[in-house]
This record gives C-alpha cells, structure tokens and sequence, in this order.
C-alpha cells in the first residue's frame, strides 16, 4: 500500500511538471504569434506612407531618392 500512494505521489509531480512545462510552451507560441503581425517584411501591408512604410521600401531597394 505504501509503495501504490508513494508511486501515485510521483506520478502527480511528474504531471504537474509536464503540464507547467507545456503551458510555458504554449505561452511562447502565443507571444511569438502576436509578435508576428508586428513584423510585416512586406512594404505593400505597412500602411502607405508611413515612417516604417519608408523603411521598408529602402530595404527592399523601392525607396527611391531621399
């Protein structure tokens, strides 16, 4: 009987680590997804214009002479 609570005890600390270690994971997909709209390496979705726009087109060689 003591060997069955004590295998049980283990058994809940190994899941609790893995489901703590899963939603770590899980919190830096997410962080990593919204960064992502924040990263648009297209000039054509920066909004026109705009400072980020201009560098972006320099970038991609578009930016003409400023």
């Amino acid at each position: 009987m003591k060997t069955i609570a004590s295998g049980l005890v283990a058994l809940s600390i190994l899941t609790s680590f893995v489901g703590f270690a899963s939603a770590q994971q899980d919190h830096a997909q997410a962080y990593r997804n919204a960064r992502s709209g924040d990263n648009e390496f297209l000039a054509d979705k920066r909004p026109f214009g705009s400072s980020s726009w201009w560098r972006q087109m320099d970038r991609e060689d578009r930016g003409g002479d400023r």
